[in-house]
């Protein structure tokens, strides 16, 4: 999805554009194993692993799995699986962009980590 304009509410649909991606997941394999695949399939890509400006801790909705920063050129993808609690669910949050600033906004923004790699207080 592409944002078509400055938004203040997630729940706003209407301001992205569509962007059609094929995803193949048909597997019944642990998460471990999928884990990996991404990981060697985004490597194949010619990404590479960079270093992460914090990790995102447990919170009362996910347990992060694995989270990794790749970079390739002026692009960084940032990926997390993380286990969505109280359901047999778990979440694949995927952010590429052309600067590290804007991947960690949105990382930060939907894994509920500050910006100092604590959750904020309510």
């Amino acid at each position: 999805m592409t944002p078509t304009k400055t938004w203040t509410d997630f729940r706003d649909y209407h301001i992205f554009f569509d962007t059609p991606i094929e995803l193949n997941a048909t597997c019944t394999c642990p998460i471990e194993t999928l884990i990996e695949r991404f990981e060697a399939s985004i490597k194949a890509q010619g990404f590479e692993e960079t270093k992460l400006w914090t990790t995102p801790r447990e919170n009362d909705c996910f347990k992060p799995l694995s989270v990794k920063l790749y970079r390739k050129d002026d692009r960084y993808l940032y990926v997390e699986f993380a286990r969505v609690k109280g359901l047999d669910l778990v979440r694949v949050l995927m952010i590429l962009a052309e600067e590290k600033e804007v991947v960690k906004a949105y990382a930060e923004g939907f894994t509920a980590v500050g910006g100092e790699g604590k959750v904020p207080s309510k």
